[in-house]
């Protein structure tokens, strides 16, 4: 599936590109004032809010893994139950354990600060050829996005010329009877640039001829992703960086010009892959050439088993959002993404007398959320509010006292447009009054009172007694049924006495329990 689109990416060794379009934001918003100043110095409590991931996902879509996915979760690998991958092209003999064969070793980082610029000029006609090489994690099961349409999602809103290219172009779907098939509907987005070269259990042995599939689909860039499943079936992660460098240097062979992108597996919890991760770095540097480079993307920031994933080690819709963003900031090393913005947060605000709660949505990116809030009438002290995850909470503030808060959210060093958004303390509820209360059914008692200005529910609490002479302590009311929208309830008892009260209720505020009053039960 080719874009066209005027920017063109074909030749080797590319610029950073201005900054771009920003992608979706998820959430209410209030309306703010954006600024680019600092982040505020709190003259009490520390300079910087706690730090937090985003909890919100993609703008739509599940939080949980594929509709119909593998009975039994456990692993990547399917062995026996699909063929290997057929690759054009020569069987090749894997170079000695010693002895990689592999490009020169190369002196100082593997990442220039500076890509050259390539020396192509753009052309619609001729889109960047992007292979992503895979298993599991990056094909899906049914019902997936998967992160490669998260992936397309970056590059298609950068405005890059590319087209996704692969023997393949479908999903995995394990049917109820054990048999599996792999087609191309099934995704829950159709639409979008489908073709991959990735497959459940699809290991770094099982390609020895993929240079044949680096001059079938004349690839400039390939996404390796794969590794995990080696060693799930023993190999140790030397032996597996080895050999996917093994096969880089194969496909670098039939392409000398070709850009490589490797993404770390994300299952860091699985035995082997953080010392495989740590390799990584290595053969990016070997193989990073004036010619042609080479860059290993980072892992994401945030990423847990069972938090953004499945099961045990497939990404769920959350998790999928993360790949593809730490992909794309690959991309960005490579020169292929321009530089990444951050949209500028929302907030929405519930204020009360007794806690203030910020619920904050964030630009996809952002992995780092930091609220502070200062009084109106001391501009110059910022005071961190309490982060877990979207929700900022600030408890010393006083009411009817106006006040700032101000919200800011970054990823990586890169910082989205600060928002200040004022806002002020209700207050506090008065109690209510004009409580009554009548029984003229047997067993039954009804109380109403006067409503509260700014209330938006009543809760009617109530206290059984033997009669009206003595007032019970409040310790032993008990609410009747649920909050209500008027101050007017009925309920039943057995007993002879009641005594009834009523708070007004406002968010978290309650009012001051005032108007206590008895009645004899019918």
């Amino acid at each position: 599936m080719v874009i066209p689109l005027s920017l063109r990416l074909r030749t080797r060794a590319s610029t950073m590109l201005a900054p771009a379009l920003l992608v979706a934001l998820v959430g209410v918003t209030v309306p703010a004032s954006a600024d680019d100043t600092a982040p505020p110095a709190a003259t009490s409590g520390p300079t910087a809010g706690p730090t937090a991931g985003p909890t919100a996902g993609p703008t739509a879509g599940p939080t949980a893994g594929p509709t119909a996915g593998p009975t039994a979760p456990g692993g990547p690998v399917e062995p026996s139950t699909d063929a290997p991958a057929e690759l054009p092209g020569t069987t090749e003999t894997p170079a000695p354990a010693e002895t990689p064969a592999t490009a020169a070793p190369r002196v100082g980082p593997s990442a220039p600060a500076t890509p050259a610029p390539r020396s192509t000029p753009p052309t619609p006609a001729s889109p960047l050829n992007i292979m992503i090489l895979g298993d599991s994690v990056t094909q899906g099961s049914r019902g997936d996005y998967t992160w490669r349409y998260r992936f397309w999602q970056y590059l298609t809103a950068q405005g890059v010329a590319f087209d996704f290219v692969g023997p393949w172009n479908g999903l995995r779907y394990k049917a109820p009877d054990g048999s599996i098939t792999h087609y191309a509907d099934g995704y829950r987005v159709p639409g979008f640039d489908q073709d991959h070269a990735s497959k459940w259990g699809l290991k770094l042995s099982d390609i020895p001829g993929i240079a044949g599939w680096t001059t079938q689909y004349d690839v400039d860039t390939v996404v390796m992703a794969l590794g995990v499943n080696d060693m799930l079936m023993g190999a140790t992660p030397a032996a597996t960086a080895q050999l996917m460098e093994q096969r880089l240097v194969e496909m670098r062979t039939a392409n000398p010009e070709l850009d490589i992108l490797i993404a770390p597996p994300t299952q860091t919890w699985v035995a082997g892959v953080p010392e495989f991760t740590r390799l990584l770095g290595g053969i990016a540097a070997r193989l990073d050439t004036p010619e042609a480079r080479a860059r290993v993307a980072p892992a994401p920031a945030v990423y847990q088993k069972g938090v953004h994933t499945w099961d045990s080690l497939h990404p769920n819709a959350e998790g999928e959002v993360r790949i593809a963003r730490a992909v794309a900031e690959g991309m960005v090393d490579l020169g292929v993404l321009r530089p990444i913005r951050l949209k500028a947060p929302t907030v929405r605000i519930a204020p009360s007398a007794r806690v203030i709660t910020f619920t904050v949505a964030t630009d996809p990116w952002a992995d780092r959320i930091e609220v502070f809030v200062r009084d109106r009438a001391r501009p110059s002290t910022w005071l961190p509010a309490t982060v877990r995850g979207s929700t900022a909470t600030f408890t010393g503030a006083s009411a009817s006292t106006r006040y700032d808060v101000r919200v800011i959210t970054s990823a990586r060093g890169v910082r989205a447009p600060v928002i200040t958004v004022p806002f002020a303390v209700p207050a506090p509820l008065p109690g209510v009054q004009g409580t009554t209360a009548t029984s003229t059914k047997a067993d039954v008692v009804t109380s109403s009172a006067q409503r509260v200005t700014g209330a938006t529910g009543y809760q009617l609490y109530w206290h059984a007694a033997t009669n009206c002479t003595t007032k019970p302590s409040a310790a032993g009311f008990r609410p009747v049924g649920p909050l209500s929208a008027t101050p007017l309830h009925s309920f039943r008892t057995s007993y002879g006495y009641a005594w009834v009260r009523w708070y007004a209720v406002r968010g978290a505020d309650v009012s001051p329990g005032t108007g206590m009053v008895c009645v004899r039960v019918r």
